[in-house]
C-alpha cells in the first residue's frame, strides 16, 4: 500500500468544571488500573473531582485536505 501525506491541524480538548464552571479539570497524578485505565481529575478553581477515560487537556488531529474536512484522527 503506498504511503500518503496529508496536512493536519492540532486541536486541544479541555474539560470545564461541571461544578463551578470556572476552572478546568487536570489530572491528579493518579492512574486507576482498570480496563480501560481511568484518570482522576481535580478542578483548578474549586477542587471538585471527576474521573475520565481520557487525560485532559487532550489533543486530537484533524485533516485539512479538501476531501476530509473535519475528520478526526485519534492516533
Amino acid at each position: 500500500m503506498p504511503i500518503e501525506e496529508h496536512q493536519i491541524t492540532t486541536h486541544e480538548l479541555d474539560y470545564r468544571c461541571d461544578s463551578c464552571g470556572k476552572g478546568n479539570l487536570r489530572p491528579t497524578g493518579v492512574m486507576l488500573l482498570s480496563d480501560p485505565p481511568k484518570w482522576p481529575h481535580a478542578c483548578t478553581e474549586c477542587g471538585a473531582q471527576q474521573t475520565f477515560d481520557t487525560k485532559y487537556p487532550a489533543f486530537v488531529y484533524r485533516r485539512v485536505d479538501a476531501g476530509a474536512a473535519g475528520q478526526r484522527l485519534d492516533y
